[in-house]
C-alpha cells in the first residue's frame, strides 16, 4: 500500500510518502504565477508518484488551505494549487481523503492543534526516528510527514 502526506503552499509543495515501508518525500519551489505554478504542481506531482509509486493501493491526505492567511490572493492561489495537486493524484489513482486542516492533524498526531514548529520537529524525531532521518529539518516536508502520519493513524483505524 502507498500512502503520501501533501503540505501545499502558494510557494512550495511537500510532499512524504510510504511506500510499502520505503518513506521518500519531494519539496518543490513553485513559480509565482497563476496558471503556469497550478501547471506546474500538477505535472510535478504526477512525474514524482510516477517513480515511486509502487502498487495499486494508493491513499493520499492533503493539507486544506489556509484561509484568511495572506490575504484572497493568496487563499485563491493556493486553492488553484490544491486542485492542480488533487487532480494528479486522482489521475494517478490514488483515493484523496477529505482535506484535513493543520490545527486538526496537529491535534491527531502531535496532542495540540497549536503545536509550534519545534513541537513538530521534535515529536517526529522522538517518535518516527527512521523517517525523520529520512526527512531532515525542513518545516514543510515535516508537516507532510505529520500529514502521511495522521493518514496512516485514519487508514489503521478504519480498517
Amino acid at each position: 500500500m502507498n500512502v503520501v502526506g501533501l503540505d501545499l503552499s502558494t510557494k512550495k509543495l511537500a510532499i512524504v510518502g510510504d511506500f510499502a515501508g520505503t518513506y521518500r518525500y519531494a519539496s518543490i519551489t513553485l513559480g509565482q504565477k497563476l496558471p503556469e505554478s497550478t501547471e506546474e504542481a500538477r505535472q510535478t506531482v504526477r512525474q514524482w508518484l510516477r517513480r515511486v509509486t509502487s502498487s495499486n493501493v494508493c491513499h493520499a491526505y492533503v493539507e486544506q488551505p489556509v484561509v484568511g492567511v495572506g490575504g484572497v490572493q493568496t487563499t485563491l492561489k493556493q486553492s488553484y494549487i490544491n486542485g492542480a495537486v488533487q487532480a494528479a493524484l486522482v489521475a494517478e489513482g490514488y483515493i484523496v481523503h477529505p482535506l484535513v486542516s493543520n490545527s486538526h492533524w496537529k491535534k491527531e498526531v502531535i496532542g495540540s492543534g497549536r503545536a509550534s514548529k519545534e513541537e513538530i520537529t521534535d515529536w517526529v524525531r522522538t517518535n518516527w526516528k527512521g523517517l525523520y532521518r529520512t526527512i531532515g529539518d525542513d518545516q514543510d516536508v515535516m508537516d507532510a510527514a505529520c500529514i502521511l502520519i495522521y493518514g496512516l493513524s485514519e487508514l489503521r483505524r478504519t480498517a
